[in-house]
């Protein structure tokens, strides 16, 4: 089976001429790995896995004020995983 799963840490900064809008960058580890019996034998390279640092480099806006604001976020993840990634949530 395909197992593929990261671990990000990022800096936020609100940016104040803009409200509610946010920038920042942070750290990417990923990790992947594929094992399949029938494929080893010809493309060892899958079976083998790999682990990438990266960069993230995002930005947001939250949709509302108080401890829990909902918000929509991109953030672009270099050398890692490298995806963009558009998400929301509630930022505490």
């Amino acid at each position: 089976p395909l197992t593929y799963w990261e671990i990000n840490g990022n800096l936020l900064k609100d940016i104040p001429a803009v409200k509610n809008l946010y920038v920042g960058a942070g750290v990417n580890y990923a990790n992947f790995s594929y094992d399949n019996s029938a494929l080893c034998g010809v493309l060892s390279a899958l079976c083998d896995g790999s682990s990438e640092i990266g960069l993230n480099v995002l930005g947001g806006y939250k949709l509302g004020a108080g401890k829990a604001a909902p918000f929509v976020q991109a953030r672009f993840a270099l050398g890692g995983s490298e995806q963009l990634y558009v998400t929301g949530g509630f930022r505490f």
